[in-house]
């Protein structure tokens, strides 16, 4: 029989990955820019409620304005926003949507949970945008990561953790990429996360020597991820992806408790940290909310069974 696990100092905490599906209604915007407020805020107050009543630790602002790229494009002068960022100028700050928002999330969070920052990392954005000013896209990414180091230093006050999303890591995978999160990384005083989409199996040693403290991956739509973590021996921490974003069925408690304890064989508790595969914003709130609940249920039955 195979013991348990030791789960002495150590939560198994849970945490979303960034965008959580509040919708904001033409209308309702329109209202509330006629009154003179964002138009945003509700949707914020509603992603942190949901997040809070689901059980989550660690929460976000929901990431409600959009896809990460637009967004990250919207603190930037020199980038026109269309269905794909255009920069036709040089990128300089111009408003700090995303320290604002995470700002605003945390004013009004219980006081119980912890604040995750999270930003679209600069490799990301330099091969998502459409570049009509710069020499090249290495350029690119390094304009943005002055932007980025601005961001960070204005959520430092209130961040429990700061989260980088690189998912383009694992389709074109760049080793300059590395300086850019090590330059962040400077300016970051909490634990810092690396989010990684896809099969991160080719790169997954270069990952290792990045200045992070937590590597989140997807283990339910890339199971063979979980591999790696045999394979290789590292003090990080692991964001384990452990629902889908993808699948529109609800998995059952039973389902997510196989998937964290195939994690717990490999892994000691304190090396984990459980979480959805990725940002749930295509899913209807209704749907990413009974994920969340059923996540944090089974992470507490697991708790009880282990102590």
């Amino acid at each position: 029989m195979s013991q348990k696990p030791e789960f002495k100092n150590s939560k198994l905490e849970t945490t979303v990955v960034g965008s959580y599906p509040v919708k904001v209604e033409t209308q309702e915007m329109l209202r509330q820019y006629y009154f003179g407020r964002d138009s945003y805020h509700d949707a914020i107050k509603n992603a942190v409620k949901d997040q809070e009543n689901a059980g989550i630790e660690i929460i976000s602002d929901g990431q409600v304005r959009g896809d990460v790229v637009s967004i990250a494009a919207s603190c930037c002068h020199g980038i026109t926003r269309s269905s794909r960022p255009k920069i036709i100028d040089e990128i300089k700050p111009k408003d700090n949507v995303i320290a604002e928002d995470m700002n605003l999330a945390s004013s009004l969070a219980s006081g119980n949970t912890k604040i995750k920052g999270i930003i679209t990392g600069p490799y990301t954005l330099s091969r998502n945008c459409i570049n009509n000013y710069y020499k090249n896209e290495e350029e690119v990414a390094w304009a943005f990561v002055s932007i980025l180091k601005e961001e960070l230093r204005q959520m430092k006050n209130n961040a429990d953790m700061i989260q980088i999303d690189e998912p383009f890591l694992s389709v074109e995978y760049s080793h300059e990429a590395k300086e850019m999160i090590h330059e962040l990384a400077k300016v970051v005083r909490v634990p810092l996360a690396l989010h990684v989409c896809g099969d991160v199996r080719s790169i997954f040693k270069h990952l290792l020597d990045y200045n992070v403290d937590i590597l989140d991956l997807e283990f339910v739509s890339y199971p063979k991820n979980i591999r790696l973590l045999k394979e290789y021996k590292f003090s990080k921490k692991i964001g384990f992806g452990c629902i889908s974003i993808e699948d529109r069925r609800v998995e059952s408690v039973r389902e997510i408790k196989k998937r964290i304890n195939k994690a717990l064989k490999i892994l000691p508790p304190e090396k984990i940290i459980v979480d959805p595969d990725c940002g749930m914003r295509n899913l209807t709130r209704r749907m990413a909310f009974s994920k969340l609940k059923n996540m944090v249920t089974a992470r507490n039955e697991i708790l009880d069974e282990c102590s």
